[in-house]
């Protein structure tokens, strides 16, 4: 598969999923994410968001979590999304260029017995 093809749409996938993680949290809010996760969690991601704010999502990336606390905790869509958007890119891009370095074997695989 074309690496390009391959990242548009697992970036694309990635994205529709935040926003949908986001939207179910702004409209059912802190007693949905609590369901999911927990209190604790729910908690701690409180403390990241009024400490870091946008960055949280930056750097939060990975975790579906962030998404919900996001939504839960009502940060705008705009600044969400483009936090989400430099984010995922930036990490798809990542996997995206390693995975095709290896499966176009500019890395090999260790061969033979250990």
């Amino acid at each position: 598969m074309d690496p390009l093809i391959a990242g548009i749409v697992a970036f694309v996938g990635n994205i529709l999923g935040a926003i949908c993680s986001y939207s179910l949290a702004r409209v059912f809010g802190e007693r949905l994410v609590i369901r999911l996760f927990s209190k604790k969690l729910y908690q701690r991601g409180h403390s990241l968001f009024e400490k870091y704010g946008i960055l949280a999502v930056l750097i939060g990336e990975p975790y579906k979590l962030v998404c919900y606390l996001a939504g839960a905790f009502a940060m705008p869509f705009w600044s969400f999304l483009l936090a989400s958007f430099i984010a995922r890119s930036l990490r798809i891009g990542v996997f995206v260029f390693f995975g095709n370095l290896v499966g176009a074997g500019g890395l090999e695989p260790p061969t033979g017995r250990l």
